[in-house]
């Protein structure tokens, strides 16, 4: 997984090199309400944790993950979601919904127990405080829960089967100093990270470049036969700016995204209808083209048009309504030869 997250590093500042004066910039705010920065709590976490221990941090021995380590990032990632004049972000945020899935894992683990111990066999009977006070601490404390009922599976490294109790938690964990605490136990005989196989891989890399103003985001999606390293990928590259929070877009590159058709457009979806002010256009279709769109009224009077362009064959936009009077539109997306023309009530 290192080798792989540097070999994509690498790869962009080759990118960032060749293509850095087209860098689209918008602006975008690091504030955002709770509900929002939980969104990216996550990824933030797991960020922050793989640079402590790529900088061999002493705090790679703690299992919470302090929120010094973690705020600048959470705020980037903040900034990046509220981008909305970027059709890039649309890409990684809405349409493949990319988060930062590569290792290390931070939310579930298991443990493997003798049930020969008495405390092991409450977690046996479905008990998730199971008497021991070690283990109970760390239950409690982490707001742990079973992901599955414990049960006696084999285990192939040590040759012989024991009680599997799979834990997960919401609460992003630093797992490797949290099984230490678990093997110190007596009646836990081994531990070890779940292991999660994916039809697609999705991940989000960064690299802080605060002595130059900007932290770098690179977002990966991967997809076909991923069990054996995934036959394509596509990265984007983005940078936060420290100082006001604005989010520029360096470029992407990689296989083609697996969209629908990229030859017209093949999925188009409005919502909501009836509105009250905004109207969201959600449509695939062929890469690298632009797309036209107009509002007309009832009475066919063209009333707004703009053009966008579907970058990778995806667009997710909001068209405002918020100027006209209540009644009924028609929204039109003209390409080429293909015309779509959807009702839309204002209300």
């Amino acid at each position: 997984m290192l080798i792989h997250m540097k070999r994509i590093y690498t790869l962009f500042l080759f990118l960032s090199f060749c293509i850095g004066i087209h860098a689209q910039t918008v602006s975008s705010s690091c504030e955002a309400p709770d509900s929002l920065r939980a969104f990216y709590e996550f990824d933030a976490s797991k960020l922050a944790l793989r640079n402590l221990y790529e900088t061999n941090h002493p705090d790679t021995s703690e299992v919470i993950i302090a929120e010094v380590h973690k705020e600048k990032i959470h705020d980037a990632l903040v900034a990046l979601y509220q981008a909305y004049d970027l059709p890039a972000r649309d890409e990684v945020v809405e349409f493949f919904n990319v988060h930062a899935l590569g290792d290390p894992l931070t939310n579930s683990f298991v443990l493997y127990a003798d049930t020969s111990f008495a405390w092991v066999r409450n977690w046996e009977n479905g008990l998730l405080l199971s008497g021991n006070a070690t283990c109970d601490l760390w239950v409690d404390s982490l707001d742990l829960r079973f992901s599955y009922d414990p049960a006696v599976e084999f285990v192939e490294e040590l040759g012989a089967s024991y009680l599997a109790i799979h834990f997960e938690s919401d609460m992003p964990m630093n797992i490797a100093p949290l099984l230490q605490e678990f093997n110190n136990v007596d009646g836990i005989v081994f531990s070890e990270d779940e292991e999660l196989v994916l039809d697609v891989e999705k991940d989000i890399t960064y690299k802080d470049f605060s002595d130059q103003g900007y932290l770098e985001f690179i977002f990966r999606y991967a997809w076909e036969n991923c069990q054996n390293g995934c036959l394509n990928e596509h990265l984007w590259n983005f940078r936060v700016n420290e100082d006001d929070c604005s989010v520029s877009f360096f470029g992407d590159s990689g296989d083609p995204l697996p969209v629908e058709n990229v030859e017209e457009i093949s999925r188009l979806a409005l919502f909501p209808n009836p509105t009250s002010d905004l109207v969201n256009i959600n449509l695939v279709g062929p890469q690298r083209k632009d797309i036209s769109i107009y509002l007309f009224d009832a009475y066919g009077q063209l009333l707004n048009s703009q053009k966008i362009d579907f970058h990778n064959g995806l667009i997710n936009l909001d068209f405002s309504l918020a100027a006209f009077p209540v009644g009924v539109y028609f929204i039109t997306l003209e390409n080429d030869n293909q015309i779509f023309t959807e009702r839309i009530m204002k209300r």
